[in-house]
């Protein structure tokens, strides 16, 4: 499904410039986005060097030598010369929308509101592409014993509020007995017993009826029996909106990232979940419901006839921030836990959700690279016109480089945890709150073979499911090529396109090696989609066998537009499955 995209995404762009706070020239990654202005060191780094909040900033420009100058009070002025009249224009637009947006929009800097709107129209896109049930009689009465359940606060977890039940137990009255009868019977008995056997084993008799007596009488009135589970409740507000909170608990894939020991997780008529804990292999089989009763969402995971999850989903959304709140209703069992409903779901729901925010003020910047930008001295060399061949063999030389030295970091990338039992994949974090993707794996054909298909576009979509459609712009030589390319939307995100600039290299001993970057190109201008970045894509093909290769692959994007912040994550995961696509298409 396409959707609206509002004009505050045409104000995000980024790409190599060359900067001037003081006395020399530097080359340096800028990012625009959301009204701020970043500049770092390289597209791979996290921290950036600096930003301006643009807005109500002033800014003059110097068209004949193609250079903007920032000026912001009690800092130095910062020069951006550009390498082209197209860049420099379509630069200095952006910057001009971006420092007059407190005039557009009163008292929300940084254009909020217009990404706002777009967020809130998206959430409610989210929300209807998601089946949901008719709230019936029994299921709304069930809900209400959950809720109205004796629960006793015990205190936090995280941000949440936790509160949980005493063991459940199940009650066994004590026999009652009529002592005076019981008596008069004993008595009968010994009476019987000593005419007919004597009175040795009437008094046997005596001696056991006095013991039955004394054990019933010390029986207490209610004798529970335990099963050992804890019916509990949390409480905890999200950043976010409805539709980006409940698509994150509604993709099974995604699962692993925000609930406890899960490992493994498949979706077919029923959503099959693998733990594992304490060297312990558990499976749980879920069926998972959706009921909207007035603006309040129920999602309801039963196991069988019992309810294992119970999510309250309502919006709090107040003074313009979105805000969702949500409580949680689940079961543990001491003896198997953890089964689905754990108590420390929603802590970690909350940081999948908010982990990838990217406002940040001036003095929440990263101490790590204080280096000055005027250390590496006077950049002598021109910037060559973005249409020349020379500019493109040396883009693809930069992003090689790049991606060659993120190859040898050995810190700093976190586990994707992925599905797949034959491929690995990790993120590491980046300018402007970005990610790099990396993963690896092998794949039983030679490298050659492998090459041949990444750069035939009509055989992508056999392998990359988002992919739709894609053509070549120019070709530079035989192994660099211009390239347009088209993919699909998801869960009412609209569709991406790419203009891009790919090159090949073969090495002596078999090796192969192909990088991406995204350029601009006359042939190739912006359509009505969202037009997203593409800073590095590469495969590192090292043969291990007459017929394997092991695949190494990275890529590092800014999708843009404003798009939910854990439909990106899902993002990064459909990314690193790539070579296990791949891999099954070659096979």
């Amino acid at each position: 499904m396409e959707t609206e995209e509002t004009s505050f995404e045409n104000k995000e762009l980024s790409g190599y410039l060359k900067i001037k706070r003081s006395l020399f020239w530097a080359r340096r990654f800028i990012v625009l986005k959301s009204g701020i202005l970043y500049y770092y060191k390289s597209a791979t780094a996290t921290a950036p060097r600096g930003l301006y909040h643009l807005s109500g900033l002033k800014i003059n420009k110097d068209q004949s030598e193609m250079i903007v100058e920032i000026f912001r009070e009690n800092s130095k002025t910062l020069k951006i010369q550009f390498s082209s009249k197209n860049e420099f224009n379509l630069w200095y637009q952006a910057l001009t929308m971006s420092t007059t947006a407190n005039e557009k929009i009163a008292g929300q800097p940084c254009a909020y509101l217009d990404m706002q709107k777009s967020v809130d129209k998206e959430n409610s896109q989210l929300i209807d592409q998601i089946p949901k049930s008719q709230m019936q009689a029994s299921l709304k009465l069930k809900i209400e014993e959950i809720k109205n359940r004796t629960y006793k606060l015990v205190g936090t977890r995280g941000g949440s509020t936790f509160y949980c039940t005493h063991k459940h137990v199940e009650e066994k009255k004590k026999p009652k007995s009529d002592m005076k009868m019981l008596g008069i019977i004993v008595l009968i008995i010994l009476e019987i017993v000593r005419n007919i056997m004597g009175n040795e084993l009437s008094l046997l008799l005596l001696l056991g009826l006095l013991g039955y007596y004394y054990s019933i009488k010390n029986i207490p009135e209610d004798k529970p029996v335990v099963d050992h589970k804890y019916h509990f409740k949390c409480a905890i507000n999200i950043k976010s909106g409805v539709g980006e909170i409940l698509t994150a608990l509604h993709d099974t894939i995604s699962r692993h990232h925000w609930e406890p020991y899960l490992n493994e997780s498949e979706e077919n008529s029923s959503i099959k979940l693998t733990y594992s804990f304490n060297n312990i292999i558990l499976n749980q089989e879920l069926i998972r419901t959706l009921v909207k009763d007035s603006n309040i969402f129920y999602l309801l995971e039963k196991v069988g006839n019992e309810i294992k999850n119970l999510f309250i989903i309502e919006s709090k959304n107040k003074k313009g921030e979105f805000l969702t709140q949500i409580h949680h209703y689940g079961c543990l069992d001491n003896h198997e836990n953890p089964l689905v409903g754990n108590a420390d779901i929603l802590n970690c729901l909350k940081f999948f959700i908010e982990s990838n925010t990217v406002y940040v003020s001036s003095g929440e910047i990263a101490q790590g690279d204080k280096s000055s930008d005027e250390e590496e001295g006077h950049l002598s060399q021109s910037i060559v016109e973005n249409d020349s061949a020379g500019f493109y063999h040396s883009e693809a030389n930069r992003v090689l480089k790049e991606a060659e030295a993120l190859l040898e970091e050995q810190t700093g990338w976190e586990d994707l945890k992925l599905s797949s039992k034959i491929i690995k994949g990790y993120r590491r974090k980046a300018a402007a709150g970005l990610f790099v993707i990396k993963a690896e794996g092998e794949i039983n054909r030679n490298a050659t073979e492998i090459m041949e298909v990444l750069k035939d576009l009509p055989r992508k979509a056999g392998y990359d499911t988002t992919f739709e459609s894609g053509s070549i712009i120019e070709v530079i030589d035989s192994f660099t090529e211009i390239c347009y390319q088209k993919y699909k939307g998801k869960l009412g995100v609209s569709p991406r396109d790419f203009c891009f600039l790919q090159k090949r290299w073969q090495m002596p001993d078999g090796k192969w090696i192909a990088v991406a970057t995204s350029v601009t190109h006359p042939s190739c201008p912006e359509t009505k989609f969202v037009r997203a970045h593409l800073f590095m894509g590469c495969h590192f093909l090292t043969p291990t066998g007459p017929n394997s290769t092991h695949d190494v692959y990275m890529i590092y994007v800014d999708i843009r537009g404003s798009i939910p912040k854990f439909l990106a994550n899902t993002v990064q995961v459909d990314q690193a499955m790539l070579i296990e696509n791949l891999r099954n298409f070659l096979n």
